[in-house]
């Protein structure tokens, strides 16, 4: 038998790793619906905007309290590494995320176009799924995890051709001003940009699912 599961036989598991993980995916779902509501017409760019980023502070705070529990703890449920990858993956994405509405809440985007609204939507509903899947490692569903990561993969894939089909069409709209391009264009690439951290947060959580399966 390898140490490390001598160990976990002697010392008692500390599950409240867990716990803090799933707060953080509460956060990251949180973050996706109130996105949709933006793009759906439910709510304004300012409300969305400052939804989002009063989930920023809650994240952060439990960064922090689980590398205080780290740093206190023999035994964890997994790799102390995972973990610690894991929390800081979740927050970072809520950060883009956040960084990605407030620059549309900042330049008044307040009817995004198609292409930006589709972008949108796709952030929205990654981070509503990617927030379902973290709760799956306490119950050990890690193979649900991998399979939902296939199906965040192909949501990234449409958010990109989103992306790249929303620039060619601000780009050849006609009569458009430089000032108005520039500040549509800054927006796109923050969507863009909190797709691209997400997906990565998405990636590691199939990551530490792999390694346990």
């Amino acid at each position: 038998m390898a140490l490390s599961n001598v160990v976990r036989l002697i010392f008692p598991r500390d599950d409240r790793f867990y716990g803090i993980l799933e707060q953080q995916a509460a956060l990251v779902r949180e973050a996706g619906k109130a996105i949709l509501a933006f793009v759906d017409g439910q709510a304004s760019i300012e409300a969305t905007a400052s939804a989002v980023n009063g989930l920023e502070p809650k994240s952060d705070a439990l960064v922090h309290q689980l590398e205080d529990i780290l740093g206190e703890t023999f035994v964890t449920p997994i790799d102390r590494e995972d973990l610690h990858e894991l929390t800081t993956a979740l927050d970072d994405l809520l950060e883009q995320a956040n960084r990605g509405v407030r620059a549309a809440a900042v330049l008044g985007i307040e009817q995004p176009s198609d292409g930006l609204a589709a972008q949108f939507r796709h952030l929205g509903e990654f981070l509503e799924l990617l927030g379902t899947q973290v709760p799956r490692l306490r119950a050990t569903q890690y193979l649900e995890i991998v399979e939902a990561r296939r199906q965040l993969r192909r949501i990234e894939k449409v958010a990109h051709k989103s992306y790249r089909d929303g620039l060619s069409a601000l780009f050849l709209r006609e009569g458009i001003g430089v000032a108005t391009l520039l500040r549509e264009k800054s927006v796109h690439d923050a969507v863009e940009d909190a797709m691209s951290w997400a997906d990565e947060g998405a990636d590691l959580l199939a990551g530490v699912a792999l390694k346990h399966a």
